[in-house]
């Protein structure tokens, strides 16, 4: 029997709070003793199913590339207690469960009868009234409701915890631990809150309890948190910045993520270290429910167009999909036209934007007529100054995305919108699957503003940093590097520095490159030194270049790639070598590198054959006039066949219209010698693109190559630098990559 009201909202109560103490569970444990006779559910036969619509929800089979171990899953998706009904839940668990048979009396999970108890409400759950003979599909919507969670997570969590869903046959075990709710890691689960509906309601409330205190459990959102790899320690972890309370909530009941082995096969195992839990609800939320981080209303049109907003001339119709006229998914699509170009569909989400991150807004669009239509999907951010990603699009009569990607720069945007121009009229397009979403973090780019980098104002922010040293800045135009003026520095203690402090909060997966021109103020006597490139707060980072300069100008270069997180500020140090005359500094430069190796301090494992064959090799250098660029190291290679090339790779979520630049240096290991070649800049993954350089007149001496390329389809989500050789045997050098 279930347990009476007073006792079972006691129970409840006490051991939720007592969970979060202890932890709560994750996917793959043992589940310890059951005890006998334990009620977990009445057995009614022929009972109703209580629904809404009853259509399976618009999903499709999760894309891998924008699984985000910081974002599993939006707030406003998790916790949403009325955007899955018990109709919807209920085709999933018939077609999930297809393939279930009874175990006797034991009935599988799409079949089975429930009683729900009476409960009071508290500050986590609204209170529930009593019913007998209820479906699986109410309880999980009857509870979403009342705690105000999405009734698909605790579809997905019993999933996830004992594949309720999909079981062959089910187990009394699997419905008395369904949602492994007070089954912590190291102990058997608890007895006193065994059973499918305690299991389903203790963890819907405690994912609020989660919310509501924050600061009382070990994964918090808004900061960079720890997170394993598996329960043995010397798995190792990683540091993850949860960037919502639904995800630190997933994490504090399940606190372990994937590793690259479980994410590289997604259906199946991994490697010995793999833990699935928070992999697999990730991935049956998206595959049964659509994406988890969809932050739209109404997204797939399945019977309700809540929250879209239409212009005045815009006329539109649910659509139910047939044989002839099937929908991208599930089984209602949109039909619109208007009679004015330029009007539009839109959907305004709430949502602080955080400038450098990427925001990404899809939708499937087809035309109805042997006519393209055409028109424009715009993201905005809102709020502060207006910004827009936008994609220009022609669609026939087949099911098309569309996908528009905005990288804010601007901070105070507030909301978030989707918004479809129609510039064809008359004329009728039809829509489905909209997404809208913040996409997983990427590394910073391009260009970070510094105090006087040319020392035009003065010396700005630049200080001694070791010790005292001499500073000064002159106006010798013929002499400066850059502009009209340079600094000199000297100093009678050797090891001592000038430097300047940047206020750049740099994030784990950055990669940040320094460059500062340098020359000896002693005609032909040589200056040596160190460039160093710190990340201060928190554990410090640093990278550095020895150099060796003499009379003439000479760039000097140091790549920072980020592993640690706190940081709250970067450093440019020059340590001075050399005592007594001075070393003369110009056009110092700091920028957000999409290339961690570019200067092969780790191998050129990053550098490889692209069209036919190359020997790549990684040379140490010394640090002469034109010993090296950046670090230590440098890459070699040749080719035997005019036409091959090397090339180094990035996986990057791309906005339409932004320019992408790369930068090589590049000579050769003999100076007699002389390259020649193209150096290309690719966007692929849509619809391919490149911008292309010719190459010549390469020798001895080191020469910066760039070539630029204008994103024209949000669809690319990858960049590839490639040097193609027509110097067959000659051996060139690399050093300094940098690609912003």
């Amino acid at each position: 029997m279930v347990c009476g009201l007073g006792e079972i909202v006691g129970i409840l109560t006490r051991v939720a709070e007592a969970a979060s103490r202890a932890r709560v569970a994750r996917a793959s444990r043992s589940r310890g003793r059951v005890v006998a006779g334990v009620a977990i559910f009445s057995v009614v036969l022929g009972t109703s199913i209580g629904a809404s619509i009853a259509t399976a929800p618009s999903a499709s089979a999760a894309d891998i590339a924008s699984f985000n171990a910081g974002n599993l899953i939006s707030n406003a998706v998790f916790y949403d207690g009325g955007a899955t009904k018990a109709g919807t839940i209920q085709t999933v668990l018939n077609a999930q469960g297809s393939g279930c048979v009874a175990a006797g009396t034991l009935k599988c999970l799409k079949d089975i009868a429930v009683s729900i108890p009476k409960s009071s409400a508290d500050q986590y759950c609204a209170a529930i009234a009593a019913h007998a003979g209820q479906s699986a599909a109410t309880v999980f919507a009857t509870i979403g409701a009342a705690c105000s969670i999405n009734p698909a997570v605790l579809v997905v969590l019993v999933q996830k915890e004992q594949s309720l869903v999909t079981r062959s046959s089910p187990t009394l075990d699997a419905y008395n631990h369904a949602t492994g709710f007070n089954c912590p890691d190291t102990n058997p689960c608890s007895t006193v809150t065994a059973g499918f509906y305690r299991q389903v309601y203790g963890a819907a409330r405690q994912f609020q309890v989660y919310r509501q205190n924050p600061t009382g459990y070990n994964f918090q959102s808004g900061r960079y948190n720890t997170i394993r790899y598996s329960t043995a320690a010397s798995c190792g972890s990683s540091s993850v910045y949860i960037e919502n309370s639904a995800t630190a909530g997933l994490y504090d009941y399940t606190p372990y993520q994937p590793d690259k082995a479980a994410i590289a096969n997604v259906t199946g195992s991994g490697d010995a270290c793999s833990s699935y839990g928070n992999r697999n609800f990730w991935r049956y939320f998206n595959d049964w429910f659509g994406n988890s981080g969809n932050l739209l209303k109404s997204a797939s049109f399945e019977g309700s167009v809540t929250g879209w907003a239409f212009g005045t001339t815009v006329a539109r119709s649910l659509m139910a999909a047939t044989t002839s006229s099937p929908a991208q998914a599930g089984q209602y699509y949109l039909a619109a036209n208007t009679t004015t170009g330029g009007a539009s569909i839109s959907q305004t989400v709430a949502k602080t934007l955080t400038p450098g991150g990427t925001y990404s807004g899809s939708i499937w669009l087809r035309s109805t007529s042997s006519v393209p239509f055409t028109g424009k999907l715009v993201v905005w951010g809102l709020g502060g100054s207006a910004e827009a990603g936008i994609t220009t699009f022609s669609v026939g009569s087949t099911w098309t995305q569309i996908t528009a990607n905005l990288v804010p720069q601007k901070s105070g945007h507030t909301q978030l919108r989707l918004q479809l121009y129609l510039s064809t009229t008359h004329s009728t397009v039809d829509l489905d699957s909209a997404n809208l979403a913040a996409m997983p973090s990427q590394p910073a780019r391009g260009p970070v503003t510094i105090s006087s980098p040319s020392f035009e104002q003065g010396i700005g922010g630049w200080t001694f940093k070791n010790g005292f040293m001499n500073r000064a800045v002159y106006n010798i135009p013929a002499q400066a590097e850059d502009g009209t003026r340079f600094l000199a520095a000297n100093t009678q203690v050797a090891g001592r520095s000038v430097g300047l402090d940047v206020a750049r909060v740099p994030v784990v997966g950055d990669t940040y490159t320094t460059t500062v021109w340098m020359k000896s103020g002693k005609g032909t006597l040589p200056f040596t030194g160190k460039l160093v490139l710190w990340a201060l707060g928190g554990t410090t980072e640093q990278s550095a270049t020895s150099f060796t300069v003499g009379p003439t100008w000479s760039p000097v270069e140091v790549n920072l790639p980020i592993a640690k997180s706190g940081h709250t500020r970067l450093r440019i140090e020059i340590y001075l070598g050399t005592t007594k005359y001075d070393l003369d500094l110009d056009n110092a430069s700091l920028t957000g590198n999409l290339i961690s190796n570019g200067s092969f301090e780790s191998g050129v494992a990053n550098l490889t054959a692209s069209n036919g064959t190359a020997t790549i090799t990684s040379v140490p250098a010394t640090p002469t006039t034109t010993g090296l660029i950046a670090g230590t190291k440098w890459a070699e290679f040749t080719v035997p066949t005019s036409g091959y090339s090397v090339a180094l790779g990035v996986d990057r979520t791309l906005t339409a219209g932004e320019t992408y630049t790369a930068t090589l240096w590049m000579r050769t290991a003999d100076p007699t010698k002389t390259f020649s070649g193209k150096l290309a800049l690719w966007a692929t993954g849509g619809v391919s693109q490149n911008a292309t350089k010719t190459v010549t007149g390469i020798t001895g001496t080191w020469t910066p190559v760039t070539v630029a390329l204008k994103i024209a389809d949000a669809n690319n989500d990858h960049l590839k630098v490639e040097l193609y050789s027509t110097a067959p045997s000659v051996e060139l050098l690399l050093d300094g990559v940098v690609l912003q």
